[in-house]
Protein backbone atom coordinates (compact mmCIF):
# COMPACT_ATOMS: atom_id res chain seq x y z
CA UNK A 1 0.00 0.00 0.00
CA UNK A 2 1.72 3.06 -0.96
CA UNK A 3 1.12 6.06 1.71
CA UNK A 4 2.79 9.04 -0.64
CA UNK A 5 5.55 11.26 0.02
CA UNK A 6 6.54 12.60 3.27
CA UNK A 7 5.39 16.33 4.57
CA UNK A 8 7.75 18.82 3.89
CA UNK A 9 10.06 19.91 6.64
CA UNK A 10 8.47 22.26 9.39
CA UNK A 11 19.49 17.57 17.79
CA UNK A 12 20.20 12.45 18.04
CA UNK A 13 23.70 12.50 18.59
CA UNK A 14 24.85 8.96 17.85
CA UNK A 15 23.93 6.62 15.32
CA UNK A 16 25.31 3.85 13.73
CA UNK A 17 26.69 4.05 10.31
CA UNK A 18 28.99 6.48 7.78
CA UNK A 19 27.59 10.31 7.48
CA UNK A 20 27.61 12.63 4.47
CA UNK A 21 26.09 16.14 4.06
CA UNK A 22 23.13 16.65 2.21
CA UNK A 23 20.49 19.68 2.27
CA UNK A 24 17.55 18.16 -0.27
CA UNK A 25 15.74 14.46 -0.25
CA UNK A 26 13.13 13.03 -2.35
CA UNK A 27 12.05 9.50 -1.23
CA UNK A 28 9.21 7.05 -2.71
CA UNK A 29 7.97 5.64 0.26
CA UNK A 30 6.26 2.29 0.74
CA UNK A 31 4.24 1.42 3.48
CA UNK A 32 5.40 -2.56 5.21
CA UNK A 33 3.36 -4.92 6.11
CA UNK A 34 2.09 -7.04 7.84
CA UNK A 35 2.66 -5.43 11.11
CA UNK A 36 4.24 -7.25 14.61
CA UNK A 37 2.24 -8.24 17.22
CA UNK A 38 1.84 -5.25 20.30
CA UNK A 39 5.11 -4.58 22.48
CA UNK A 40 5.38 -6.80 25.66
CA UNK A 41 5.22 -3.66 27.93
CA UNK A 42 1.74 -2.02 28.76
CA UNK A 43 2.37 1.22 29.15
CA UNK A 44 3.39 1.91 25.20
CA UNK A 45 2.00 3.91 22.46
CA UNK A 46 1.99 1.69 19.17
CA UNK A 47 1.64 1.51 15.78
CA UNK A 48 2.19 -1.21 12.58
CA UNK A 49 3.28 1.32 10.12
CA UNK A 50 5.18 4.58 9.87
CA UNK A 51 3.79 8.34 10.50
CA UNK A 52 2.58 9.90 7.46
CA UNK A 53 1.57 12.84 9.24
CA UNK A 54 3.95 15.10 11.84
CA UNK A 55 1.16 14.41 14.29
CA UNK A 56 1.03 10.89 13.84
CA UNK A 57 5.05 10.44 14.47
CA UNK A 58 6.13 9.40 18.47
CA UNK A 59 7.83 12.55 20.47
CA UNK A 60 11.08 11.94 22.87
CA UNK A 61 12.28 15.57 25.20
CA UNK A 62 14.07 16.16 27.83
CA UNK A 63 12.84 19.50 28.72
CA UNK A 64 15.17 21.45 26.20
CA UNK A 65 15.27 19.56 23.17
CA UNK A 66 12.70 17.43 21.03
CA UNK A 67 12.04 15.38 18.56
CA UNK A 68 9.39 13.57 16.57
CA UNK A 69 10.32 9.98 15.42
CA UNK A 70 8.29 9.01 12.07
CA UNK A 71 9.84 5.39 11.49
CA UNK A 72 10.19 4.44 8.25
CA UNK A 73 12.25 1.91 7.63
CA UNK A 74 14.23 2.94 4.73
CA UNK A 75 14.29 6.76 5.56
CA UNK A 76 13.92 6.96 8.94
CA UNK A 77 13.07 11.33 9.63
CA UNK A 78 13.95 12.95 13.35
CA UNK A 79 12.40 16.56 13.33
CA UNK A 80 13.85 18.09 16.33
CA UNK A 81 13.92 20.91 18.07
CA UNK A 82 15.56 23.58 21.18
CA UNK A 83 13.75 25.33 23.39
CA UNK A 84 15.66 28.57 22.51
CA UNK A 85 14.93 29.14 18.75
CA UNK A 86 12.44 31.51 18.47
CA UNK A 87 11.68 34.14 15.92
CA UNK A 88 12.44 38.06 16.42
CA UNK A 89 15.07 38.63 19.44
CA UNK A 90 14.84 38.61 23.27
CA UNK A 91 12.60 41.65 24.64
CA UNK A 92 10.71 43.20 27.47
CA UNK A 93 6.86 42.66 26.39
CA UNK A 94 5.87 44.85 29.75
CA UNK A 95 3.39 48.06 28.86
CA UNK A 96 4.90 50.95 30.45
CA UNK A 97 2.58 52.46 33.65
CA UNK A 98 0.30 49.28 33.17
CA UNK A 99 0.18 48.59 36.99
CA UNK A 100 -2.13 51.78 36.85
CA UNK A 101 -4.94 50.26 34.75
CA UNK A 102 -5.05 47.15 37.36
CA UNK A 103 -8.14 48.33 39.57
CA UNK A 104 -9.76 50.10 37.10
CA UNK A 105 -10.09 47.38 34.78
CA UNK A 106 -10.87 45.00 38.59
CA UNK A 107 -14.24 47.64 39.46
CA UNK A 108 -15.18 47.68 35.88
CA UNK A 109 -15.44 43.64 36.15
CA UNK A 110 -16.96 44.02 39.69
CA UNK A 111 -19.46 46.60 37.92
CA UNK A 112 -20.36 43.80 34.96
CA UNK A 113 -18.60 45.96 32.64
CA UNK A 114 -16.49 43.06 30.97
CA UNK A 115 -16.49 45.03 26.96
CA UNK A 116 -15.48 48.40 28.95
CA UNK A 117 -12.40 46.07 31.38
CA UNK A 118 -11.58 44.18 28.01
CA UNK A 119 -11.05 47.56 26.46
CA UNK A 120 -9.58 48.59 28.79
CA UNK A 121 -7.05 46.07 29.29
CA UNK A 122 -6.31 45.76 25.52
CA UNK A 123 -5.70 49.65 25.22
CA UNK A 124 -3.62 50.41 28.76
CA UNK A 125 -2.55 46.89 30.08
CA UNK A 126 -1.66 44.35 27.57
CA UNK A 127 1.73 42.96 26.41
CA UNK A 128 3.48 44.87 23.54
CA UNK A 129 3.50 43.24 20.97
CA UNK A 130 0.12 41.59 22.44
CA UNK A 131 1.91 38.14 20.87
CA UNK A 132 4.90 36.27 21.58
CA UNK A 133 7.00 35.06 18.21
CA UNK A 134 6.87 32.09 17.06
CA UNK A 135 8.68 29.15 18.28
CA UNK A 136 10.90 27.56 15.00
CA UNK A 137 12.00 23.81 14.23
CA UNK A 138 15.68 23.25 14.24
CA UNK A 139 16.13 21.00 11.41
CA UNK A 140 15.12 17.07 10.43
CA UNK A 141 18.07 14.44 11.11
CA UNK A 142 17.02 11.92 7.58
CA UNK A 143 18.69 8.37 8.23
CA UNK A 144 18.91 7.08 4.60
CA UNK A 145 19.49 3.17 4.41
CA UNK A 146 19.98 2.49 0.93
CA UNK A 147 20.81 -1.28 1.18
CA UNK A 148 17.58 -2.32 3.25
CA UNK A 149 15.47 -3.95 0.69
CA UNK A 150 11.84 -2.32 1.38
CA UNK A 151 9.73 -4.24 -0.12
CA UNK A 152 10.67 -7.50 1.97
CA UNK A 153 9.48 -5.84 4.76
CA UNK A 154 7.31 -7.77 7.46
CA UNK A 155 6.70 -7.34 11.04
CA UNK A 156 6.92 -3.88 11.32
CA UNK A 157 5.92 -2.07 14.69
CA UNK A 158 7.04 1.25 16.31
CA UNK A 159 5.85 2.22 19.83
CA UNK A 160 7.28 4.76 22.75
CA UNK A 161 7.46 3.20 25.62
CA UNK A 162 6.04 4.93 28.06
CA UNK A 163 7.84 3.60 31.52
CA UNK A 164 11.36 3.83 29.56
CA UNK A 165 10.73 7.16 27.25
CA UNK A 166 12.24 5.16 24.75
CA UNK A 167 10.49 5.23 21.16
CA UNK A 168 11.75 2.31 19.34
CA UNK A 169 11.02 1.13 15.57
CA UNK A 170 11.20 -2.53 14.65
CA UNK A 171 10.94 -5.22 11.80
CA UNK A 172 12.23 -7.95 9.79
CA UNK A 173 13.53 -7.71 5.71
CA UNK A 174 15.44 -11.11 4.06
CA UNK A 175 15.75 -12.68 7.42
CA UNK A 176 17.78 -9.89 9.51
CA UNK A 177 15.22 -7.97 12.80
CA UNK A 178 16.38 -4.23 12.66
CA UNK A 179 15.57 -1.92 16.23
CA UNK A 180 15.83 1.23 16.36
CA UNK A 181 15.80 2.89 19.61
CA UNK A 182 15.56 7.10 19.92
CA UNK A 183 15.62 8.88 23.42
CA UNK A 184 16.30 12.09 24.77
CA UNK A 185 18.86 12.23 27.79
CA UNK A 186 18.28 15.05 30.74
CA UNK A 187 21.52 14.32 32.14
CA UNK A 188 23.48 14.25 28.82
CA UNK A 189 21.58 16.42 27.36
CA UNK A 190 21.50 14.90 24.15
CA UNK A 191 18.95 12.86 21.86
CA UNK A 192 20.26 9.23 21.14
CA UNK A 193 19.55 6.91 18.52
CA UNK A 194 21.02 3.38 18.74
CA UNK A 195 20.79 1.09 15.46
CA UNK A 196 21.09 -2.58 15.99
CA UNK A 197 20.92 -5.89 13.54
CA UNK A 198 20.19 -9.43 14.47
CA UNK A 199 23.20 -10.25 12.21
CA UNK A 200 26.34 -8.49 11.70
CA UNK A 201 27.33 -6.23 9.35
CA UNK A 202 23.57 -5.52 7.97
CA UNK A 203 23.65 -1.81 8.70
CA UNK A 204 24.51 0.50 6.00
CA UNK A 205 23.35 4.34 6.80
CA UNK A 206 23.91 7.84 5.96
CA UNK A 207 23.32 10.31 7.73
CA UNK A 208 21.59 13.77 6.72
CA UNK A 209 20.82 17.13 8.45
CA UNK A 210 18.50 18.95 6.62
CA UNK A 211 17.92 22.62 7.70
CA UNK A 212 14.69 24.29 8.50
CA UNK A 213 15.99 27.49 7.74
CA UNK A 214 17.25 29.34 4.81
CA UNK A 215 20.89 30.52 4.84
CA UNK A 216 21.95 27.04 6.81
CA UNK A 217 24.87 25.32 6.30
CA UNK A 218 26.27 21.87 7.05
CA UNK A 219 30.22 21.11 7.12
CA UNK A 220 32.21 18.36 8.87
CA UNK A 221 33.43 19.45 12.09
CA UNK A 222 35.59 16.39 12.52
CA UNK A 223 36.26 12.89 11.49
CA UNK A 224 32.77 11.84 13.38
CA UNK A 225 30.58 14.98 13.48
CA UNK A 226 28.78 17.18 11.37
CA UNK A 227 27.47 20.78 12.24
CA UNK A 228 24.58 22.48 10.58
CA UNK A 229 25.04 26.16 11.74
CA UNK A 230 22.80 29.29 10.86
CA UNK A 231 19.88 31.99 11.82
CA UNK A 232 16.14 32.37 12.40
CA UNK A 233 15.12 34.43 9.42
CA UNK A 234 14.03 38.43 10.62
CA UNK A 235 15.50 37.66 13.97
CA UNK A 236 18.73 37.60 15.51
CA UNK A 237 18.69 34.17 16.98
CA UNK A 238 21.90 32.14 15.65
CA UNK A 239 22.07 28.58 16.10
CA UNK A 240 24.35 25.11 15.87
CA UNK A 241 23.70 21.34 16.06
CA UNK A 242 26.30 18.86 15.84
CA UNK A 243 25.86 15.09 14.93
CA UNK A 244 28.00 12.65 16.42
CA UNK A 245 28.16 9.07 14.25
CA UNK A 246 30.14 6.23 16.32
CA UNK A 247 29.92 3.40 15.09
CA UNK A 248 31.21 1.34 18.09
CA UNK A 249 32.94 -1.94 18.51
CA UNK A 250 33.56 -4.33 21.62
CA UNK A 251 36.96 -3.37 23.01
CA UNK A 252 37.24 0.09 21.74
CA UNK A 253 36.42 3.24 24.02
CA UNK A 254 36.71 6.71 22.38
CA UNK A 255 36.44 9.29 24.84
CA UNK A 256 34.54 12.81 24.13
CA UNK A 257 34.93 12.62 20.45
CA UNK A 258 32.77 15.84 20.34
CA UNK A 259 31.96 18.24 23.07
CA UNK A 260 29.57 21.44 23.16
CA UNK A 261 31.48 24.91 23.71
CA UNK A 262 28.63 25.44 25.63
CA UNK A 263 29.83 22.29 28.36
CA UNK A 264 33.51 23.42 28.98
CA UNK A 265 33.45 21.43 32.61
CA UNK A 266 31.24 18.73 33.42
CA UNK A 267 31.38 15.17 34.31
CA UNK A 268 29.42 12.14 33.33
CA UNK A 269 29.09 9.03 35.30
CA UNK A 270 27.89 5.34 34.39
CA UNK A 271 28.46 4.69 30.80
CA UNK A 272 28.33 1.45 29.58
CA UNK A 273 31.10 0.32 26.88
CA UNK A 274 30.86 -2.96 24.71
CA UNK A 275 33.20 -5.49 26.06
CA UNK A 276 31.86 -5.10 29.87
CA UNK A 277 33.39 -1.86 30.27
CA UNK A 278 31.69 1.08 32.78
CA UNK A 279 32.90 4.24 32.14
CA UNK A 280 33.10 7.39 33.84
CA UNK A 281 34.43 10.68 32.23
CA UNK A 282 35.44 14.35 33.72
CA UNK A 283 36.60 17.21 31.63
CA UNK A 284 37.52 20.74 32.58
CA UNK A 285 38.24 23.62 30.09
CA UNK A 286 37.18 21.78 26.96
CA UNK A 287 39.81 19.17 27.66
CA UNK A 288 39.89 15.15 29.70
CA UNK A 289 40.72 15.24 32.87
CA UNK A 290 40.22 12.01 33.65
CA UNK A 291 38.67 8.84 32.92
CA UNK A 292 38.06 5.70 35.28
CA UNK A 293 37.23 2.29 33.15
CA UNK A 294 35.80 -0.73 35.54
CA UNK A 295 36.56 -3.60 33.60
CA UNK A 296 33.93 -6.55 34.52
CA UNK A 297 34.92 -9.26 32.17
CA UNK A 298 38.68 -8.71 32.02
CA UNK A 299 39.04 -8.12 28.01
CA UNK A 300 41.53 -5.80 26.26
CA UNK A 301 40.41 -2.37 25.82
CA UNK A 302 42.14 0.34 23.61
CA UNK A 303 41.24 3.73 24.25
CA UNK A 304 41.72 7.15 22.23
CA UNK A 305 40.98 10.65 23.38
CA UNK A 306 42.79 13.61 21.01
CA UNK A 307 44.45 11.38 18.29
CA UNK A 308 45.98 9.73 21.14
CA UNK A 309 45.35 5.87 21.38
CA UNK A 310 46.50 3.29 24.27
CA UNK A 311 45.79 -0.12 24.84
CA UNK A 312 44.58 -1.95 28.10
CA UNK A 313 45.15 -5.25 29.33
CA UNK A 314 42.28 -5.77 31.60
CA UNK A 315 41.23 -7.47 34.58
CA UNK A 316 37.89 -8.71 35.75
CA UNK A 317 37.01 -6.88 38.64
CA UNK A 318 39.75 -3.98 38.16
CA UNK A 319 39.42 -0.21 37.44
CA UNK A 320 41.29 1.77 35.65
CA UNK A 321 42.02 5.59 36.03
CA UNK A 322 43.71 7.46 32.73
CA UNK A 323 44.85 11.05 33.01
CA UNK A 324 43.94 13.70 30.17
CA UNK A 325 47.04 12.40 28.09
CA UNK A 326 45.95 9.29 29.22
CA UNK A 327 48.73 7.63 31.20
CA UNK A 328 47.18 5.13 33.59
CA UNK A 329 47.50 6.24 37.26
Amino acid sequence: MDYGNRPPPSRAWFAQGSAVAALTLAAALTAPAPGAPPPSEPLSVWYARPAREWEEALPVGNGRLGAMVFGDPGVERLQFNEDTLWQGEPRSYARDGAHKFLEPIRQLLWAGKQKEAEAVAMQEFMSVPLRQMAYQAFADLLLLFPGLEISAVRHYRRDLNLDTAIAAVEFESEGVRYRREVVASFADQVIAIRLTASQPGKITCSAVLRPAHAGSRTATAGPDEIALSGGVPGGVIRFEARLLVHAGKAGFLHLLPALPSVWPDGRVTGLRARGGFDVDITWRGGKLAEARVFSRLGKPLKVRYAGREVGLATQAGRAYVLSGDLQVR
